[in-house]
């Protein structure tokens, strides 16, 4: 386990140069003061935007001999991998709490604006149903980089993008960015236990991450 986390320490470590990443909380945190009905699930999902697009990074700036040096370190077949995943569920949860911390912040800013419940809606079932959702979309991404990897980077940046885009619009379009909408998909999701969820998300990222390293052995 502890070579595991080896790995995604070489994977922060990939991405240190990306810093600017941190200013994407204190971006939604201007959207909310310029547009203050901003609903606090689309602060959320446009701060984990931002973890899903960076959290497959260090998959995508991979190279040959890179990975050639790292397999002659003491280490396990596959728990490179793992590390991958690993590292995508730490920066995604990472992303998650930015998420919060900015929700949080807009609640400072104007105490009328609600953290975890507005009218019937429990918001931090929504939070949570959030989270696992993201990691599910993190876990299929680095199941397919882990495949493809050393493949055309401009494709490797596709298979970046794309997820995260289909995350944001399919959230907002069901949550809204002004609020949150009342058709029956939201009533549904309104009865749904959130940590019931973010657990079976838990198990589905555990298992791509197991499948990923059994085919990259295989492959090898």
């Amino acid at each position: 386990m502890t070579r595991i986390f080896n790995f995604a320490k070489i994977d922060f470590l990939r991405i240190r140069s990306f810093k600017w990443i941190a200013l994407f909380p204190l971006l939604v945190v201007i959207i909310f003061l310029t547009q203050p009905d901003t609903s606090p699930l689309y602060i959320l999902c446009y701060c984990i935007f931002a973890g899903i697009i960076f959290s497959t990074l260090p998959c995508s700036m991979e190279s040959a001999t890179e990975v050639g040096f790292l397999q002659m370190l003491p280490t396990l077949p596959g728990e490179q991998q793992k590390g991958h995943f690993l590292f995508g569920f730490l920066f995604t949860l990472l992303a998650f709490l930015s998420g919060l911390a900015s929700i949080l912040v807009c609640h400072l800013l104007r105490p009328s604006f609600q953290m975890f419940s507005t009218g019937e809606w429990n918001l931090l079932d929504l939070y949570l149903i959030i989270l696992g959702v993201s990691l599910v979309f993190v876990g299929i991404q680095t199941f397919v980089l882990s495949i493809l990897r050393f493949k055309s980077a401009q494709a490797m940046a596709i298979l970046r993008m794309v997820p995260a885009f289909i995350f944001l619009f399919g959230m907002s379009g069901l949550f809204g960015e002004d609020g949150i909408t009342t058709d029956g998909s939201i009533q549904m999701l309104s009865r749904i236990n959130g940590i019931m969820v973010l657990v079976i998300c838990l198990v589905i990222y555990l298992i791509l991450a197991q499948a990923a390293a059994v085919i990259v052995v295989r492959k090898h």
